[in-house]
């Protein structure tokens, strides 16, 4: 059996599901702590969990959910342990060292986070998705393995109807904050809608499941439209792939999740960091993304109207090879 640990961000999630997805011949269990959006996301992929009482507001709940995970590898044959970051990792990387199972610490940002900065004194193997993060890792430890990506997804009726139409001369655009949306990004798009009216153009704007609630409560879809635009909102989509192969225009923050799905399907970017991640760490992922000739960063003060549209009007054409992780490194 091989464990996969990570906290309740998409960030953490998602390269974690895409790791369980090519692992052959083990069974593969998540320790995720309670409450997690992990909890929702994981049985959609197939993926069994189990849940430990680690509460980031609680020095005491850390002993807790170690206790926990001891008990939990104890009764289990475990082989390997690997890691995707967040404070919920903590006990079960320290429960896996105290019994010598083998540690994988997969850090997914430019910048590492807290835990995987600790975590590291105790693992076997760092894979890191940037170059640039190296020096943060013991260099007999750290290896550029890339960020992984999911190989196959949920049905997603949403995604495939609003990406079945994709007509000639008219540019798609998807507009989305991340697995839980963003704010400004959302606050700005929709009280500017009709000032892009001069542009054909066919918008997905994924709001965040908390935010389109808010909003739209009771309805799954809303569109509407200007006078050359198309605007669907919608709380989240799955199927990413789906909104990838369809856009041609990428507007979003810059988690890391995010600029590894840009890399993989080569697609122009405007990308606006969140300006209060740990680090300011989605500034840098941005930047590294800017070296593919496709992206553009903005921080959010300098969000504008003559911004978008410059991003929108220009065509960039660059020749990339698609960008995939190698799971060789991980598991």
């Amino acid at each position: 059996m091989i464990v996969i640990t990570c906290s309740g961000t998409g960030g953490h999630i998602y390269p974690a599901i895409a790791t369980a997805q090519r692992v052959e011949g083990k069974a593969v269990i998540f320790l995720i702590e309670e409450r997690s959006i992990a909890e929702n996301i994981l049985p959609r992929y197939g993926c069994s969990f189990h849940k430990i009482g680690v509460n980031k507001r609680s020095k005491w709940s850390f002993l807790k959910g170690f206790l926990e995970a001891l008990r939990f590898f104890k009764q289990n044959r475990v082989s390997a342990c690997i890691s995707f970051g967040g404070y919920a990792t903590v006990p079960v990387v320290l429960a896996a060292f105290v019994l010598r199972v083998p540690i994988t610490i997969c850090e997914q940002n430019t910048i590492p986070g807290k835990a995987n900065r600790l975590l590291q004194i105790f693992s076997d193997k760092v894979c890191v998705s940037f170059e640039s993060s190296l020096r943060y890792f013991n260099a007999r430890k750290a290896v550029v393995s890339g960020n992984p990506l999911r190989q196959s997804y949920p049905k997603d009726l949403m995604a495939e109807k609003l990406t079945a139409i994709k007509t000639t001369g008219v540019i798609n655009v998807v507009i989305m904050g991340g697995s839980q949306g963003a704010e400004a990004i959302n606050r700005f798009f929709m009280q500017n809608e009709t000032a892009f009216s001069e542009k054909t153009m066919s918008v997905i704007h994924i709001l965040g499941e908390e935010k389109f609630k808010e909003l739209y409560p009771g309805e799954s879809l809303v569109l509407r439209s200007t006078k050359n635009a198309t605007w669907a909102f919608v709380g989240y989509i799955e199927n990413m792939e789906l909104l990838y192969l369809w856009a041609d225009k990428i507007i979003a923050r810059a988690g890391a999740t995010t600029i590894a799905e840009l890399q993989y399907y080569q697609k122009e970017a405007l990308l606006i960091p969140f300006p209060y991640a740990s680090d300011n760490h989605q500034y840098f992922n941005a930047k590294e993304y800017e070296k593919s000739g496709l992206g553009i960063t903005l921080n959010q003060t300098e969000l504008s109207l003559e911004k978008v549209r410059d991003f929108l009007n220009q065509s960039k054409i660059v020749q990339n090879e698609k960008i995939e992780a190698d799971f060789s490194l991980i598991l």
